[in-house]
C-alpha cells in the first residue's frame, strides 16, 4: 500500500488588499462575539484609511482605501486571519493569506477528488467574499515517490503541479 498525500497551496490576488471590511466587522461581531470598545476601536481603525504606493523614492498620492486590512500594519494580518476563520474546514494549516489543503489518501484519484472538492468550497467562499484566487500562483504538489500528477480546476483553469514549493520561507520538496 502506498499512501498518496498531496497538496493545493492557495493564493488570492491581492489578499490583504481585497478584504469587504463589512463582511469582517460582522464576522467580528457575530462569529467571536466582540462588541463594545474594542469593537469600536477595530472598526475605527479600519474606517477612513488612506493608502499610497511608495517605489524607491517615487510615493504616489494618497488614496481612499474602502476594502482591506491594512497589511503594512501590526493589526492588519490578524483581521485578515480572522476575515478566514470560515473557509472551509478541509483547508488547514492556515497562515494569514497562507491557505493549504491537504489530503491523505491510498488511491491518487481519491486525493484528486478530495482536494478539488475543497478548492470548490473554498471558490465558493471567495466568491461570496468578493476574493480572487490566483490561478497562477496557486499550486499543486504530491509528496513522497510518486510520478502522478493530478488535475485540480479553478473554474476553466487546471493548477500546475510542482516538484518544490516555497511556503513560509521552507521549501517543500
Amino acid at each position: 500500500m502506498v499512501i498518496k498525500q498531496q497538496q493545493c497551496f492557495f493564493d488570492f490576488t491581492d489578499a490583504f488588499g481585497t478584504v469587504n471590511r463589512r463582511h469582517l466587522l460582522r464576522k467580528i461581531s457575530r462569529d467571536l462575539g466582540i462588541s463594545g470598545r474594542l469593537f469600536l476601536h477595530i472598526a475605527s481603525f479600519l474606517r477612513n484609511r488612506l493608502a499610497r504606493i511608495k517605489m524607491d523614492d517615487d510615493v504616489g498620492d494618497w488614496l481612499q482605501s474602502n476594502y482591506g486590512t491594512s497589511a503594512g500594519t501590526s493589526l492588519g494580518p490578524l483581521l485578515f486571519v480572522i476575515h478566514t476563520h470560515d473557509v472551509p474546514k478541509s483547508i488547514m494549516p492556515k497562515f494569514a493569506d497562507d491557505l493549504v489543503a491537504i489530503s491523505v489518501e491510498e488511491d491518487i484519484s481519491a486525493v484528486e477528488e478530495s482536494l478539488q472538492n475543497t478548492t470548490n468550497k473554498l471558490i465558493q467562499w471567495a466568491h461570496k467574499e468578493g476574493m480572487i484566487i490566483n490561478t497562477k500562483k496557486t499550486k499543486v504538489m504530491v509528496f513522497g515517490d510518486v510520478i502522478d500528477e493530478v488535475k485540480i480546476k479553478i473554474n476553466d483553469t487546471v493548477l500546475e503541479n510542482v516538484k518544490s514549493y516555497k511556503y513560509l520561507g521552507v521549501v517543500l520538496v
